[in-house]
């Protein structure tokens, strides 16, 4: 009779442990992620990594998410250093602290994300939207297309912690298939980006998106406010462009690069020249 009832008590035992699994897997984000081809040039890919989930109501917290990229094509320093080498985007209202991007391995990456000050998270954009998570500038080695950006589901240390720190988000779909994927529409806004690489010896690539069409002027200035070289003055169509800056007659020093558009925008960025 002892016997039975320890069988017993065991079998209620398993059979509760698996409802509490069940649960808990038919209660679980699933976490989806794709690689889009920002832009690019004979020399650089700027790519960026996207997630959303399948509820749209769930809050991100610590997240450690690998990738895997063909390094026959594309290039990636083994030291990355933010703002230079990739961008992180902040979440809509929330408080992360920075992505810090890592190479482990010669063709892979760690994206870190660390949960806010208050260990809560916030809501990542639902199966409608795409939440941008970090822009990456890979230098291109050879001259045709790279599609090999992957995520890897996998991977041991790939894992995406809910606010609580605590639950683990499944693995959705990365979009293996398609791995890189251009953005065909037009630009939603006039926006003058950061020059790559800055530092920079002695060339830099400015780029800038264009909304609508018009009379576009690029500038550079020195610390003085004194034109240095003007870069491009004529009309362009909409859409993304970039242009490459040579300032190996100038010496070291803090530049600004200034971007008019018609009467519509204005930006101006600070980069480095280091020699």
């Amino acid at each position: 009779m002892k016997n039975m009832f320890t069988v017993n008590m065991k079998s209620i035992i398993k059979l509760f442990l698996l409802i509490v699994l069940y649960s808990g897997i038919s209660n679980a984000t699933v976490v989806n992620g794709r690689a889009v081809l920002d832009s690019y040039n004979d020399t650089l890919y700027s790519i960026k990594l996207q997630i959303n989930t399948n509820t749209g109501s769930d809050d991100m917290g610590g997240a450690t998410i690998v990738i895997r990229y063909d390094s026959t094509q594309l290039f990636f320093p083994d030291f990355p250093v933010a703002g230079i080498h990739y961008v992180f985007h902040n979440f809509s209202s929330g408080t992360y602290s920075p992505a810090l991007v890592t190479k482990v391995l010669g063709n892979r990456l760690w994206l870190n994300i660390e949960l806010n000050s208050d260990n809560q998270g916030f809501v990542v954009a639902g199966n409608s939207d795409w939440t941008d998570i970090a822009t990456l500038y890979f230098i291109k080695r050879v001259q045709s297309p790279a599609e090999s950006i992957t995520w890897e589901t996998e991977s041991d240390f790939w894992s995406i912690y809910d606010g609580d720190n605590s639950t683990f988000w499944t693995a959705g779909n990365f979009n293996s298939s398609t791995n890189v994927q251009n953005q065909a529409a037009s630009p939603e806004n006039f926006e003058l980006l950061q020059n790559y690489p800055n530092p920079f010896n002695p060339s830099t690539t400015i780029s800038f998106n264009l909304k609508s069409g018009g009379d576009v002027v690029l500038t550079v200035y020195n610390a003085l406010g004194e034109t240095v070289e003007t870069l491009f003055n004529s009309n362009m169509k909409a859409g993304n462009h970039k242009i490459d800056f040579n300032a190996a007659d100038l010496s070291s020093g803090i530049y600004f690069y200034k971007l008019s558009v018609d009467n519509k925008f204005t930006s101006i960025k600070k980069m480095i020249l280091m020699k």
